[in-house]
């Protein structure tokens, strides 16, 4: 009886679930850091920016890992996958289109 039960429920990969995880918090962290570069000018956006892109490539190299791990032994969760790769994905972009920005606008601005 215990081994009908074990076989419905649903296995989803780890590798899915840190794909998710990661993506959701790069883009949390890239949103706080702008919201913490508005208010203390010290700090600043810029110094988030590697921790975001890191996150970012997590949430993508899992997702496809875990995407792979799915289709290969028939599992559920690719939609979990899918959108950590997303997620991870608009992070790097945001990323590198922020980056660009501040060095752009902002660094011949204040005379560097």
């Amino acid at each position: 009886m215990n081994e009908m039960n074990n076989n419905n429920k649903v296995q989803i990969p780890h590798l899915a679930i840190i794909s998710l995880f990661s993506g959701v918090s790069s883009l949390l962290v890239l949103l706080l850091s702008f919201i913490i570069g508005i208010f203390v000018e010290s700090i600043g956006i810029v110094s988030f920016f590697g921790f975001v892109f890191v996150l970012g490539l997590v949430g993508i190299i899992c997702g496809i890992l875990g995407r792979t791990k799915i289709k290969k032994e028939k599992l559920k969760g690719i939609g979990i996958s899918n959108i950590g790769i997303i997620l991870g994905g608009i992070a790097i972009l945001l990323t590198i289109f922020l980056r660009f920005a501040v060095f752009l606008f902002f660094i011949p601005w204040i005379g560097a």
